[in-house]
């Protein structure tokens, strides 16, 4: 029996992979930072008496990256954690307008904290962090990033309901009009 042997991925292929999961690498990444300073520190803490002096601000970093970064990865596969309890008793109708206002509500408030991010951040600049001198930036863009990521997902989501939406009211509209 012979394998059917694929074709490596293409440079586009790989391009394309990474920018559709680039909330899911950054945020692998910064837990790869996170478990690989703390406990490279932790062992030096413990059998050499000594720790790494920047290795609480390296975390804090990758900290940021994992919590808002990966808030959109959650965000954009629909897996937050909600109640729709008392949305599942009301009527398919109030239940399609709900979710619609909800769409909107989260896309206005995610933009706006995205623009709120994006002000924080560009303050931060020109204050360095204490050991690195690296700019506070560094450790609150990622805010920035995740909330407008989660922005463009709530705005694709709203898409998408309208779509639905009409393509149903159409559809009805036809089977009226054919009985």
């Amino acid at each position: 029996m012979s394998e059917k042997r694929h074709p490596p991925p293409s440079l586009a292929g790989k391009l394309l992979f990474a920018a559709r999961h680039f909330e899911e690498i950054i945020s692998c990444a910064g837990m790869s930072i996170i478990i690989v300073v703390v406990t490279l520190n932790v062992l030096l803490r413990y059998f050499l008496s000594k720790s790494i002096p920047w290795a609480e601000e390296v975390a804090v970093i990758g900290f940021s990256c994992v919590i808002f970064i990966g808030s959109a990865a959650v965000y954009k596969r629909h897996m937050h954690v909600g109640i729709d309890f008392l949305v599942g008793l009301a009527p398919r109708p109030v239940q399609a307008v709900i979710n619609y206002l909800t769409g909107v509500f989260l896309l206005v408030f995610n933009g706006y904290i995205t623009y709120l991010a994006w002000i924080y951040s560009v303050e931060s600049w020109d204050k360095p962090t204490s050991i690195l001198f690296i700019p506070y930036f560094f450790v609150n863009i990622p805010i920035c990033i995740g909330f407008a990521s989660m922005s463009v997902y709530a705005l694709l989501d709203l898409v998408r309901r309208h779509r639905h939406w009409y393509s149903a009211r159409v559809t009805q509209r036809a089977e009226r009009r054919d009985a």
